[in-house]
């Protein structure tokens, strides 16, 4: 009789002892919450920068509590996980692209140009909030990320160019003849708002990019020339003698 005293009491102390091990784990874990709604993955570092594990932002996932550095798409925040739950909110990146192009991102303070990541510019994308470059087609914008949805809309450009020729995009204030971007002028293409300086076939125009959708029309010329022979096009206010560009006189 004894002896199933002391058996009893040796099952109670080892279930309570199982009981208070899994109540200080619990203790010792955190729920992390992004509320992310694409695709994507966060890794997870210690304090330590060594990798630890990846994680769809969709999704929630345990830590034991501690500090940890979390990355999204090249964007780094420093978290302290406790017990219970942790929301760390992202902010949402959209800028409502009509063409495949993509969409760089820089961090703002690193003048080193340290590129962070690479995007669709069509599709969102996900970042943890703070300042930002971002640039598509050669055009820049410095924009503040905030926790949810960030729009920061794309001009959408149309030239509508009867045949194939380039248009080439430079800094209104740019006097250095370098060009930002480069595109078929048959083709609609996407900037960041803002002034620029469009050249197609020597001619050029200043133009300023508004938010949606911008027309800049092209004269189609047709000379209806009865044989293979060039058109040379000058400026009229030009006594350089110098043309500004070259055409079969058939159609351009």
């Amino acid at each position: 009789m004894k002896q199933n005293y002391f058996t009893i009491i040796f099952f109670i102390t080892m279930f309570i002892s199982v009981v208070n091990t899994e109540l200080t784990l619990a203790n010792d874990i955190g729920t992390v919450n992004f509320s992310g709604v694409t695709c994507t993955y966060c890794d997870v570092y210690n304090e330590n920068g060594e990798y630890i594990s990846k994680h769809l932002v969709k999704n929630t996932f345990e830590l034991p509590i501690g500090i940890y550095v979390f990355s999204v798409n090249g964007s780094f925040k420093s978290v302290t996980v406790q017990t219970g739950q942790n929301e760390f909110p992202l902010g949402t990146v959209s800028v409502s692209a009509i063409n495949q192009t993509d969409c760089y991102v820089f961090d703002f303070s690193d003048e080193s140009g340290k590129l962070l990541s690479k995007h669709n510019a069509i599709y969102p994308f996900e970042l943890f909030p703070g300042n930002y470059t971002l640039k598509v087609n050669g055009t820049s914008k410095k924009v503040n990320v905030q926790s949810g949805q960030n729009d920061f809309l794309l001009g959408n450009i149309d030239l509508k160019a009867s045949n194939q020729t380039s248009c080439f995009v430079y800094a209104s204030s740019d006097t250095s003849g370098n060009y930002l971007s480069e595109h078929n002028a048959t083709n609609p293409f996407d900037l960041f708002p803002g002034n620029y300086t469009f050249k197609v076939n020597g001619t050029s125009k200043e133009v300023n990019v508004q938010p949606g959708q911008n027309d800049f029309l092209l004269g189609n010329i047709d000379l209806k020339a009865s044989n293979q022979t060039s058109c040379f096009v000058y400026a009229p206010s030009d006594t350089s003698g110098n043309y500004l560009s070259e055409h079969n006189t058939y159609l351009y």
